[in-house]
């Protein structure tokens, strides 16, 4: 992860700690990008198996993130960051739109499911009800035997400018970290 010290990837890291999903070398790319990392030695455990080393390398790394001026939110409200961030990098092109929702899907979708905020659409509390159907249609509807060849293609070839374009429009209305609720937007 590249220049991982500034605050939004900081943020986003302890969005993840949050839910339960940052892994082992995520906090090894902080640590190697700090200047004294001797301040935190406990983040360069290797905690693997274990879950007292684990419980440091952890503490470890929320005192890093309070050093710097970065709170771990709550779980509702770790969601903003996560998908802001994989939302983002698909519409500044750093990801293709099938990985960045692919990457999307892998960090959010369990949390999502279980989120239990709506009774229509998974997502839908978020506003990202859009992107998910749009992750699951693709393939979905590429595996239909009664689409000729040619509507698939154009499927393939719309689908990317969709996700692009829903990816922008949740930006527009939620983006920067934005706490407001979707009722509100």
């Amino acid at each position: 992860m590249a220049d991982i010290c500034f605050t939004a990837d900081l943020e986003y890291l302890a969005a993840r700690l949050s839910l339960d999903i940052l892994e082992h070398e995520e906090i090894l790319e902080v640590v190697e990008g700090v200047a004294d990392p001797t301040k935190y030695p406990d983040m360069l455990v290797d905690y693997v198996g274990t879950s007292d080393a684990l419980e440091r390398a952890l503490r470890s790394f929320r005192a890093y993130l309070k050093d710097r001026g970065v709170t771990v939110p709550d779980q509702q409200e770790a969601v903003w960051p996560v998908v802001q961030h994989h939302l983002s990098r698909i519409v500044a092109g750093e990801v293709s739109p099938a990985q960045g929702l692919r990457s999307f899907k892998l960090d959010l979708w369990d949390f999502l499911l279980n989120q239990g905020s709506s009774n229509e659409y998974v997502g839908a509390f978020y506003g990202v009800e859009t992107l998910v159907g749009l992750y699951w249609a693709r393939d979905d509807l590429l595996e239909r035997d009664y689409l000729t060849d040619e509507l698939k293609d154009l499927l393939q070839q719309k689908w990317p400018a969709d996700v692009c374009e829903a990816a922008k429009h949740w930006l527009d209305t939620y983006g920067e970290h934005s706490r407001m609720e979707p009722s509100e937007a």
